[in-house]
Formats: structure tokens, sequence, C-alpha cells
């Protein structure tokens, strides 16, 4: 192809850098999937809360839908938000909220070798994508354009 195509809005774009730019401002990229999947992009809203719903742990209240993308990576981290903003367990509505979830602790009793080699699992966890909605553009996020994005990212920080 002789220039960038958008399969979202169905046109071609003058380069990469120009098409770079249109992704970031027209269509959305899911916060929690990580690198592995940080050029797949989705069409609109609609699109990436059903990813969310089937590849994450999407809060169920009206309330956070409305807020939008309040998803979470883990169960356990989905059960801390019903917690702490919902109040859905008895721990909770006493008082006593459990965020190991969220900070990293474990309780009990752990064997130092057991727990590295959790740790390393746990970093070697790639997300299943399970939605079919997003596209991925990595074709278009090559080395060539690596340096000028990371240059926008520091002047937007």
């Amino acid at each position: 192809m002789p220039h960038p195509y958008c399969d979202f809005c169905k046109e071609f774009l003058f380069n990469d850098l120009a098409f770079i730019d249109h992704v970031n401002r027209k269509h959305l990229t899911c916060h929690l999937c990580g690198d592995a999947h940080k050029n797949i992009y989705y069409a609109e809203y609609s699109n990436l809360e059903s990813h969310f719903s089937q590849t994450h742990h999407i809060c169920p209240y009206e309330v956070c839908k409305a807020r939008c993308y309040v998803a979470f990576r883990t169960e356990d981290e989905l059960r801390t938000h019903l917690d702490i903003e919902h109040k859905m367990n008895s721990a909770a509505s006493k008082g006593a909220i459990k965020a190991n979830a969220l900070l990293g602790f474990q309780t009990g009793a752990e064997d130092k070798e057991e727990k590295h080699h959790r740790d390393r699992e746990k970093d070697r966890q790639v997300v299943k994508i399970l939605d079919k909605e997003g596209v991925d553009f990595s074709y278009y996020f090559g080395p060539k354009y690596a340096h000028i994005l990371e240059n926008r990212r520091k002047k937007n920080e």
C-alpha cells in the first residue's frame, strides 16, 4: 500500500506519522493490556467496553459504567474496587477493607522461592485478548518513528 489505511475511518493517510497521529487522536487503546498489545486500537468506546468485559474485569455498576474505563486486570482488583466503592462485603461494612490485591501484599507465611517463582510467572503473563473488535496497527508503529513519538510524549508530560 502506498499510504497507511485506517480500517475504522476507511481512509488513507499521507504517511506513517500522520497515521500515528490520527489513531492516537481519533481512536482508543486499552490501558490494561500493557506493552504486548499497545498498538491495538478500538474504533469507539463501545468497542473498548466490549473488550473490557470480555478480556478484563469490568465493574457491573451503572455509576462506574457512566464514568468509563472502570475495568481491572484481575478479579482481585475488581473485588477490592467493589469493597471500597460499593461496600459489597461485610468486611467493608465493618470498615476493614482488604486492599491486598491492589497493594501486592500476601497473607500468611510464604516461602521465598515460591514467591520468586510466582513473581516471575506474573511478569511473563501476557494478556490474552478475547474480543475481535480491536485492530492491530503495529506495522505503522515501527522503529523509524519511535524517537519522534517519544519526544512528543515527553513534551505532553
